[in-house]
């Protein structure tokens, strides 16, 4: 049963529920032009919550409006083409109301825009479709939903949180651009996530995959983030590198991050991002003026790895770090109008293997394609 707060909507949620309509899902709707304040012309509730309409009811018995205003009620049903509104009595005056009502509050409330261009479908009583009214000029002046950008908004999240404060998140290994993706929702202005749900839900519609994704909170500890979840995810770190590597500096602060495991709400394990995954560093300083290197074939993880700092001091410490018993080489980087130069004792072999691994990290790491075209030069 719900509380008195919770059967009070406003814009943002009756927006909300529609924007997360994903094609071929259904919500309840209810439109009462006479509506009057503080009440709400357009209610609507999402059929799998609600497949009873228990909860679009309790909220049109609670929502002002005067007895003889006209209403009515049916089910939202999206579709490739858009919204389908069904409802007995629907009449064309009700489409051009509804257009109006969009027209009104689509600037302050964007996700209404998700009703532009619907189609509203008048039923008889067993179901059958007795006319549809149609009016693209009714929605001119009315932008098309607005495909925000998923990487941008999840930036801002991330750059706003601050010590302690948390957010919800999602990501996935591939987006519909190809690159990883992530939908950050701050938890401080949306505590029962049903942004977060929205935003989800528009990043799958968009082609995100599922398979590989993980879901949890993440919260800012300091200068790092932990990335907290009940899943025992396999290929997070990866899908955390391709964020820093193909966004750029938007998820820098992901550089560093923990995975922190909870089960029965204790933390079970803390997995930091392995150095073979947090090549932000090694990538910025590829364009920055170089710096000393170390690179060795087989690293702790098992494979090759490339590590530049901008002193010798940080460097032995990444090197130490990252551990293995492979054949290694280390000494300057330098960059001069875009060339990279390896200036070391050991130069036999360094740029094959150096190459060969740069072009396996380049997926995730797209700024390691500079090294293209690196000389060694021997400091003998």
């Amino acid at each position: 049963m719900e509380d008195a707060t919770s059967v009070v909507p406003d814009l943002d949620e009756i927006g909300l529920v529609l924007a997360a309509l994903l094609d071929g899902e259904r919500a309840w709707f209810w439109w009462c032009a006479g509506a009057t304040a503080p009440g709400l012309p357009m209610l609507a509730t999402p059929l799998s919550l609600d497949p009873k309409m228990a909860r679009l009811r309790t909220r049109i018995a609670r929502n002002p409006r005067p007895d003889e205003a006209r209403a009515i009620t049916g089910l939202v049903h999206a579709t490739p083409d858009g919204l389908h509104l069904i409802s007995h009595g629907a009449t064309a005056d009700d489409l051009a109301q509804i257009a109006a009502w969009v027209q009104a509050h689509h600037e302050a409330y964007p996700d209404l825009r998700r009703l532009r261009g619907l189609s509203l479908r008048a039923v008889s009583a067993s179901g059958t479709v007795t006319a549809v009214f149609e009016d693209d000029a009714l929605w001119a002046s009315v932008p098309a939903a607005d495909a925000a950008d998923l990487a941008d908004h999840a930036a801002e999240v991330l750059d706003d949180l601050y010590d302690g404060d948390e957010a919800w998140f999602w990501m996935s290994p591939r987006g519909s651009d190809g690159r990883a993706c992530l939908v950050l929702s701050a938890r401080d202005s949306d505590r029962r996530s049903q942004r977060f749900a929205a935003l989800v839900r528009d990043a799958r519609q968009r082609g995100a995959v599922a398979e590989g994704s993980l879901q949890g909170i993440a919260r800012r500890d300091g200068e790092t983030v932990a990335l907290i979840t009940t899943v025992a995810a396999k290929g997070w770190a990866d899908t955390v590198a391709a964020l820093i590597g193909q966004h750029g500096a938007r998820f820098q602060d992901l550089s560093g991050c923990a995975l922190r495991y909870m089960k029965g709400g204790a933390v079970k394990k803390t997995i930091p991002l392995p150095p073979h995954r947090d090549l932000a560093e090694t990538v910025a300083l590829l364009t920055s003026g170089g710096g000393w290197f170390w690179f060795t074939t087989a690293a702790s993880h098992g494979g090759p790895l490339l590590v530049v700092r901008p002193d010798r001091e940080r460097l032995k410490a990444a090197a130490v770090a990252a551990g293995g018993s492979g054949k290694s080489a280390r000494g300057r980087l330098e960059v001069d109008s875009g060339a990279v130069t390896f200036v070391t004792s050991k130069g036999d072999g360094v740029r094959d293997a150096i190459m060969a691994w740069a072009r396996e990290e380049a997926r995730r790491w797209p700024g390691l394609r500079r090294l293209k075209g690196a000389t060694v030069r021997s400091d003998a």
